[in-house]
C-alpha cells in the first residue's frame, strides 16, 4: 500500500491518496476511516489488543505523547470499517508510558508491551500485561 499526496490540492492541507500496488489489488483494498475521535494528532504506532480494540500512540514524538485505546467496528466480512466511541488513555499512560512514542507499539511474549520512542531510537519495555 502506498499513501501519496495529491499535488493538485493547493489548499491549506494536503489530502492523502491511498493506493494499493497493482500486484496486490486483487487481494487487498484500502479505505480511509478518517480521524480517530479523541486522539491527539500526530498519531504514533498501533497494534490490536484484541480483535476489537486498537492500542495507538497519540501526540507522537513529544513529551506529552501517550497511548490510547479505541474500539473498532467491523463489517459482515470482519473488516474494520469504523471506530466506536472516543479514544481513552491506556492503563498506565498517566505514568508516562507512551511519551515520545513513535512508530512501534507491540506486545511481546507474556504480554510485555514494547514501545519505540523517538529519542535516539530508544525502546521502552513495560511488564504491564494486556
Amino acid at each position: 500500500m502506498r499513501i501519496s499526496y495529491n499535488p493538485r490540492n493547493r489548499g491549506a492541507s494536503l489530502i492523502p491518496v491511498i493506493t494499493v500496488d497493482p500486484f496486490y489489488a486483487s487481494s487487498y483494498s484500502a479505505t480511509s476511516l478518517g480521524s480517530l475521535p479523541g486522539l491527539p494528532t500526530r498519531y504514533g504506532g498501533l497494534t490490536f489488543i484484541d480483535n476489537d480494540t486498537i492500542l495507538i500512540g497519540g501526540a507522537a514524538n513529544g513529551a506529552s505523547g501517550r497511548l490510547y485505546t479505541i474500539d473498532v467496528s467491523r463489517s459482515a466480512d470482519n473488516h474494520v470499517n469504523g471506530f466506536v466511541g472516543t479514544a481513552t488513555l491506556y492503563d498506565g499512560s498517566a505514568t508516562g508510558i507512551g511519551d515520545f512514542n513513535d512508530g512501534g507499539v507491540v506486545f511481546g511474549p507474556g504480554g510485555v508491551l514494547f514501545v519505540y520512542r523517538a529519542l535516539a531510537g530508544q525502546r521502552t519495555r513495560t511488564d504491564q500485561a494486556r
